[in-house]
């Protein structure tokens, strides 16, 4: 799906919630090579959940040697319905 994607890093993980606490467990894949190029965890109350979110996706940036968001280049919005379409075929 990445290759579809034309994305070079695919990110998945786990965010576990138990009481007022979370940990989210997130891994870096490379498209190509299917290997694992970094993990990260972090931990935190749960009501700093986009903090977490925020700090981790700069991590990963910066391990990862992407460029920043103020320096990509403008990209079309997805349209919706596509997406959705998209979601019902993976589905099926």
């Amino acid at each position: 799906m990445g290759k579809m994607l034309g994305v070079q890093y695919v990110l998945h993980g786990q965010v576990t919630s138990i009481v007022d606490n979370l940990r989210m467990d997130i891994r870096a894949v490379d498209v190509e090579t299917s290997e694992i190029v970094s993990v990260m965890k972090k931990s935190d109350k749960t009501t700093e959940l986009f903090s977490v979110v925020v700090d981790l996706a700069d991590e990963f940036g910066q391990a990862l040697d992407l460029v920043p968001p103020s320096q990509r280049p403008e990209v079309a919005p997805i349209p919706v319905a596509a997406t959705i379409e998209f979601s019902r075929a993976v589905d099926y």
